[in-house]
């Protein structure tokens, strides 16, 4: 497998030191950001609540709010190569809260759709993208385990929130909820100060500054801030496997995020017990997260093992899934299987992105994947919203997200089908780099 040829410099701050503060601020981060994501359902079951519209044009809110974590990636790339993580965390807490905000105060299922779907989602994919990559900036040796531990807060935030949002919308109702939503998500601006820049980051920065240097700036320096990147990156076969295997799983895994709770509610059971579900569901998501993040930081474990395996046994237990959900036990043993496996993918995705186009080109990487990876989570929603409204039904939505999971699994094992081939990367030390901007200065 290719490594970043920036992983062979050594920092001396990497795996050590700040870099832990920077593990728990990105932990805390993730708590934020996974009960928005895990929540969505609860947000969908409030605004139809309280515009009632059809399930149809509700389900737009949803799956944008979610669908533009990864839609957004673009914009929080550009944020990172320009900036670094740590502003593009605040800002991200700032929109949320804005979005959030104006939910509260929406007339009109339109504006909820532009202030809950366009606003909040994307302050998600600012703040997902800028926290995966604060992680990845600060490990090396132990990469993997990292983004496993700051992946655990993902589900311990819906695990502890979903009920008490629940509860919030009930006794607060659809406005007072949303208000107690933004104010949850201002304290990620606090989590993104604790981010300070790894010399790591700092290296990068610098190089992509002598690169564009390096460069004509009358004809190309567009060409050399912005374009270039994409234009390496889209090149690379891996990147293209890699996003419609993410395409896939976003498309599947957000249509049955968004629907659960009115599917168990399908079922004769309650709100509340769909929200504790749910719960259950972030807390065993969180020992999945992890076992996943320890095996990937074995030598002997193969990457692409851990991000394919999961979903192809999770695509076998949603197509089952309708056979016993009938039963509360049914529901419950759902909640865990789904629980353990799903998150996964999510771990691995970045050590597997470093291995094939390098350190200094994740950013950038994850920026295309998580914008196709975006048009699946809008897609799948609002598809099995328009396939219950023309008389299906809810079992048939999730028969149909089981396909997309399996899609993922097999598009991502393609990728040990091919050697990966090595990237372009500049090589300097953080004094010749600054020496190489004076000289061309």
């Amino acid at each position: 497998m290719f490594d970043s040829k920036e992983d062979n410099l050594n920092f001396r701050d990497i795996d050590r030191g700040w870099a832990w503060i920077v593990l728990i601020a990105c932990f805390f981060s993730f708590c934020i950001l996974g009960n928005a994501q895990f929540s969505v359902g609860i947000m969908h079951a409030a605004l139809l609540e309280k515009h009632g519209a059809s399930l149809a044009v509700t389900s737009w809110a949803g799956a944008l709010h979610v669908a533009l974590v990864s839609l957004a990636a673009p914009l929080s790339t550009l944020l990172l190569n320009r900036f670094n993580c740590r502003l593009a965390m605040v800002i991200s807490s700032l929109l949320y809260a804005l979005g959030y905000i104006l939910t509260a105060f929406s007339p009109h299922i339109i504006v909820s759709i532009i202030s809950c779907g366009i606003i909040a989602g994307t302050a998600g994919g600012i703040g997902y993208t800028a926290t995966i990559v604060a992680i990845n900036f600060s490990f090396r040796k132990h990469r993997n385990l990292a983004t496993g531990i700051a992946h655990i807060g993902i589900g311990l935030g819906s695990s502890a929130f979903a009920p008490l949002m629940e509860i919030a919308r009930s006794y607060y109702g659809t406005s007072g909820f949303f208000f107690i939503v933004a104010g949850m998500n201002l304290h990620m601006a606090v989590c993104g100060m604790a981010c300070f820049p790894s010399q790591l980051e700092k290296h990068i920065q610098i190089t992509r500054r002598v690169d564009a240097l390096k460069n004509d700036y009358a004809t190309s320096s567009c060409l050399s801030n912005v374009c270039q990147p994409y234009a390496t990156i889209i090149r690379n076969r891996y990147v293209w496997l890699l996003s419609i295997s993410l395409f896939s799983y976003c498309l599947g895994i957000y249509l049955v995020g968004l629907h659960l709770p009115s599917f168990i509610a399908s079922k004769g059971f309650s709100a509340i017990q769909a929200a504790s579900l749910i719960s259950l569901m972030g807390f065993f998501s969180a020992f999945g997260r992890l076992t996943a993040g320890v095996l990937g930081n074995m030598e002997f474990v193969n990457d692409m093992t851990v991000y394919a395996v999961p979903p192809l046994i999770l695509s076998v237990v949603i197509f089952t899934y309708p056979l016993f959900s009938n039963a509360l036990a049914g529901h419950i043993a759902f909640a865990v299987i789904f629980g353990l496996l799903f998150g996964s993918l999510f771990v691995m995705y970045q050590s597997v992105n470093v291995h094939y186009v390098g350190i200094k080109n994740l950013s950038v990487a994850l920026g295309v994947e998580f914008m196709v990876c975006g048009i699946g989570g809008i897609i799948g929603p609002v598809l099995a919203g328009l396939l219950i409204d023309m008389g299906g039904s809810y079992e048939l939505s999730l028969q149909l997200a089981g396909v997309f999971i399996l899609l993922a699994s097999i598009t991502g094992l393609l990728t040990l089908c091919f050697k990966p081939t090595k990237t372009p990367n500049v090589i300097c030390s953080i004094d010749d780099a600054e020496l190489s901007m004076k000289t061309n200065e």
